[in-house]
């Protein structure tokens, strides 16, 4: 088993959270920095795959965060490129799965930031994050995103707007 890289500083040899087991710290200082985040969405990672199956076999994890809400959610999406995904979910009857544009089924235009590195400390990825948002949002009514401005503690550069789905894939 190879060994996990710390969140934060990308120190080898870290300890994964036992709750979910999808991130991992080196001391307790680094942990203690990504706290506020982590615990949004901590217990969702540890009970998500168990309480919503996967839909399909082509169906991966992404972290949905409504303009409205105050924490983020976590979602089955499905598609090739931000042009073609949509949000997956298992429908009530005989559990078909139910498939809606993950950004809004008006014209959001959709548009992608890919990011490859971690800015403070410097270090390169050994995953890309794509951030999907409505490139429309100038002119089209979006609100804007309290999930997001939660998140950041109200530290944020930009001013979302409208739904933001994140991925995350290897490389």
């Amino acid at each position: 088993m190879p060994l996990l890289r710390c969140t934060v500083c990308n120190i080898n040899n870290a300890a994964e959270c036992s709750v979910c087991k999808s991130a991992a710290y080196c001391s307790e200082k680094c942990k203690k920095e990504d706290e506020r985040l982590h615990l949004m969405v901590c217990k969702q990672f540890a009970t998500f795959v168990n309480k919503n199956p996967r839909p399909s076999e082509k169906a991966f994890i992404a972290i949905k965060l409504e303009p409205e809400s105050k924490v983020p959610e976590l979602v089955w999406v499905q598609g090739r490129n931000y042009n073609d995904f949509k949000i997956v979910e298992m429908g009530a009857s005989f559990n078909q799965p139910v498939k809606y544009t993950f950004l809004g089924d008006d014209d959001p235009r959709p548009n992608e930031v890919r990011i490859t590195s971690h800015s403070t400390p410097k270090f390169d990825l050994d995953h890309t994050v794509a951030f999907n948002f409505r490139d429309a949002f100038f002119y089209d009514g979006s609100k804007t995103n309290e999930c997001v401005a939660n998140m950041a503690n109200g530290k944020h550069k930009h001013r979302w707007c409208g739904r933001l789905v994140v991925i995350a894939w290897p490389g």
